[in-house]
């Protein structure tokens, strides 16, 4: 199942490498006030790269479970984070360059 979320980022947690060395990185998302923990793994990993805490952001989370092989009424569920785009409804907070030379009415630079 893939569910498709608006939320705002909480905290990022450094990329860490596990088992066959697949990287994942955690991510805190706050959903109508409360939080919840997701995974990027794998060729995901990087989604959140660019990303600060307080973003807007639309998010895809692919929702499933595994039978446990061992014991058929055991179940794994995994939330992985798929997708993550800024919420361009919302936009986050911008910080603007300080205002070059070129942008002075009076400067007579000929370019």
């Amino acid at each position: 199942m893939i569910l498709d979320i608006k939320a705002e980022i909480v905290s990022i947690y450094e990329k860490t490498t596990r088992g066959n060395n697949f990287e994942v990185t955690g991510i805190i998302l706050k959903i109508q006030d409360q939080e919840y923990y997701v995974e990027a793994v794998g060729v995901h990993s990087s989604i959140c790269n660019g990303f600060q805490n307080g973003n807007p952001v639309r998010c895809k989370i692919k929702w499933y479970s595994n039978q446990d092989k061992r014991d058929p009424n055991k179940y794994w569920n995994n939330i992985n984070l798929i997708e993550m785009n800024a919420d361009l409804k919302k936009p986050a907070e911008m910080v603007i360059d300080p205002p070059s030379v070129m942008d002075d009415p009076n400067n007579d630079l000929p370019f």
